[in-house]
């Protein structure tokens, strides 16, 4: 029973990381609907290092702020960032 809820845990981890590097590499190629995959998991990734500041303040910190970063330049910068990509 263990041993199944770790492999389907694997298997949830590999389909997310898949779908990140597919959203990465669209989003360096411009697409439109990269922006908001990468708009909801940062946001998703946002608020569990909220969850997890008393655990860990620095880091959850340094995570917080990496993401809105990443939402920065997604949201607001894309024009200007979308220069020179695959459109």
């Amino acid at each position: 029973a263990q041993g199944s809820s770790v492999l389907t845990a694997l298997v949830i981890w590999i389909i997310v990381g898949v779908i990140k590097v597919w959203a990465g590499y669209a989003l360096i190629q411009g697409a439109e609907w990269a922006r908001w995959v990468t708009v909801l998991i940062c946001s998703i990734h946002a608020v569990t290092s909220m969850i997890a500041l008393p655990a860990q303040p620095f880091f959850g910190t340094l995570m917080i702020v990496m993401n809105l970063v990443i939402l920065y330049a997604v949201t607001v910068r894309w024009e200007e960032a979308k220069i020179g990509m695959g459109d």
